[in-house]
């Protein structure tokens, strides 16, 4: 009885254990941009590396992409990271828009916290697109968000013609994030070419 006993206690010990390792696996969120959605560009991709090596990934179909509303956007990704299991590690990873959308939704929101952020083609300041003003034109605290990211960087490219360079530098100054720097890339975007995105790969590691 005894044996059998501690059979079932240590059953119980490895149940308890795969359970915790579930838990614990790192949670990863893409936030698409501005008239994009989960299957746009290099996301799904991406999210396939990433799964492959463990990870667990999220992309959001943003609502509305087409015509964005900020407190949509920052509520639908609140939403999302709250459905995730608790007690791993949350990166977010944004493109463009959903960059902004990430930056507001750790300003604005009390408990919201990332391990890191990945920023592909972030910026801050007027780029002069009309449909997305509401976004630029909002302000944020960039300092407070970057406050609640343990590691950050920002990824731009010099040739990106919809995001000027310094548009990114001047988001990843106000935010604390370490730069890189490329180029040929535009605005990451498929209709470009950019269907994978190796590059984020090592940026996403040293935030581990």
């Amino acid at each position: 009885m005894a044996l059998c006993g501690n059979d079932g206690v240590r059953a119980r010990f490895r149940f308890v254990s795969l359970q915790e390792i579930k838990k614990v696996k790192t949670q990863v969120v893409i936030v698409h941009g501005w008239a994009a959605d989960p299957d746009c560009n290099w996301f799904q991709w991406l999210k396939t590396v990433l799964e492959e090596d463990g990870f667990a990934c999220t992309i959001p179909a943003m609502p509305n992409s087409l015509n964005p509303i900020l407190a949509e956007w920052v509520e639908h990704l609140h939403q999302t990271v709250e459905s995730l299991p608790k007690g791993g590690k949350l990166i977010l990873i944004g493109h463009s828009l959903g960059c902004v959308t990430i930056t507001h939704y750790l300003a604005r929101k009390e408990n919201a916290r990332a391990d890191g952020c990945v920023f592909v083609a972030g910026f801050s300041g007027n780029i002069r697109i009309l449909a997305i003003k509401e976004f630029y034109e909002t302000p944020v605290d960039l300092k407070k968000a970057g406050s609640k990211i343990k590691k950050s960087v920002s990824i731009l490219s010099l040739n990106d013609k919809a995001v000027p360079a310094e548009r990114s530098r001047e988001f990843a100054r106000e935010l604390g994030a370490e730069v890189v720097e490329v180029n040929g890339y535009g605005h990451f975007m498929g209709s470009e070419g950019v269907t994978k995105l190796p590059m984020i790969l090592p940026e996403i590691q040293k935030l581990l």
